[in-house]
């Protein structure tokens, strides 16, 4: 297992900082840590370019989805279908948060009967990047506004966007496992200039 796991992560490394699959990197560090019942997992932090900065609504979205995938069922495309069936096995498998809340007060992100990663999410039909700071909201479509609900495999629930962890569709596929993308924002973290403004960077 950890062989395997060393495998996908220097592979997951040399995209990142080599091919630049999320765009290019000027900077990163990552931490691996071993918990729960020892599984090893990383933390990478990738600092981009100032040119390939996502600082739009539409770059964050071409980055990290915090929705379910498109249905394999809207497709008359074989090749198609068959990717897509791949991707809502990974993000079903891999990407769901688990129930907590009044479903399970006793799920261990529950702290002083809140969740501490803020599951259910609210729904929102657009990301927003706010204009000062560059924190991104993801979008997270409701059922009318075009959201998919699915039941999940593993726990038989109806799951639908609001408890979808974020990711990047090319990496979940690639590498068939938990990978949580995020945009995010640090004022510790400033330009060399006399900028203010806080460098943008991928968490994974």
């Amino acid at each position: 297992m950890a062989k395997v796991f060393k495998l996908k992560k220097d592979q997951l490394l040399r995209d990142l900082k080599k091919d630049d699959v999320l765009e290019r990197a000027v900077a990163d560090i990552h931490v691996i840590e071993f918990q729960k019942k020892g599984l090893p997992h990383a933390h990478i932090l990738m600092i981009l370019a100032a040119k390939d900065r996502p600082i739009t609504p539409d770059l964050v979205d071409s980055i990290v989805c915090a929705e379910l995938p498109p249905s394999p069922d809207d497709t008359h495309d074989p090749e198609e279908k068959k990717e897509r069936e791949k991707l809502q096995t990974i993000v079903l498998t891999n990407m769901i948060h688990r129930p907590c809340g009044k479903e399970n007060p006793n799920c261990p992100c529950m702290v002083d009967g809140r969740c501490t990663k803020s599951y259910p999410k609210e729904f929102i039909k657009h990301t927003i990047v706010d204009p000062d700071s560059y924190y991104a909201t993801y979008r997270r479509r409701s059922p009318k506004d075009g959201g998919r609900t699915i039941v999940c495999p593993k726990t038989g629930r109806i799951i639908d966007n609001r408890w979808i962890v974020p990711y990047n569709p090319f990496l979940s596929k690639r590498f068939n496992c938990h990978i949580n993308t995020e945009i995010c924002t640090s004022p510790k973290l400033q330009n060399t200039s006399a900028s203010t403004k806080p460098r943008e960077m991928i968490e994974l």
